[in-house]
């Protein structure tokens, strides 16, 4: 979140990377982080790309998908000013618990005190949380938590895990696929949903 108390989808906790400033996102006001080249880093024709808060995003793909926010900082204000937006675009009133329904919204982490934050403040949504290695004591925390969603490496990822996740009424998806034919493997295995850094290489209708 910016110093100005902007939520902002961002990957890192700081600037340097993908634009061409430097600085923590949480010593900038939005204003100067707007104003950053952020695609240069990836291609000179994205010159043009900036680094959007989460109220811009929210406001533009409303009515288009399920938008999945994954929380990275351990800020609780973070979670405070998501409701504030989610009530502000009217995305819960029609929410349904544990679907992807359009429009929607649904929080994930790696961050356990995050979500069980965020189910607190925001229980009308679906949340899920994400891990490398899958372990017992992780569905234990999903199911005692009311976490609908489990989210483990894709590598981590067998078909006898799967079956003892959905058998206990959790949602299994993956993180962290590689190369296209492993789309094809992980809906072998039955998951939910996976998340990819390129996904205009994916054609869904094959897999549907």
């Amino acid at each position: 979140m910016s110093k100005d108390n902007v939520p902002v989808v961002i990957h890192d906790e700081t600037v340097d990377r993908t634009t061409d400033g430097s600085g923590e996102i949480s010593s900038m006001n939005f204003s100067e982080i707007s104003m950053l080249d952020a695609g240069s880093w990836f291609d000179s024709k994205y010159s043009d790309q900036k680094i959007p808060s989460l109220e811009q995003v929210l406001s533009r793909y409303k009515d288009i998908c399920h938008i999945v926010v994954e929380v990275k900082s351990e800020e609780q204000l973070l979670i405070e000013k998501l409701r504030e937006l989610l009530i502000k675009f009217d995305y819960m009133n029609n929410q349904t618990q544990n679907s992807l329904d359009v429009p929607g919204v649904s929080v994930i982490s790696f961050v356990e005190s995050q979500l069980l934050l965020s189910k607190e403040i925001i229980p009308e949504i679906p949340h899920g949380l994400l891990m490398v290695q899958p372990t017992g004591d992780l569905i234990s925390f999903c199911l005692n938590n009311n976490i609908s969603g489990f989210f483990p490496y894709f590598k981590m990822i067998d078909s006898d895990l799967v079956k003892n996740v959905t058998d206990k009424g959790l949602s299994i998806g993956a993180w962290g696929l590689e190369n296209v034919s492993e789309i094809d493997d992980a809906f072998k295995l039955g998951l939910k949903g996976v998340t990819v850094d390129w996904p205009g290489q994916v054609d869904i209708n094959s897999l549907i």
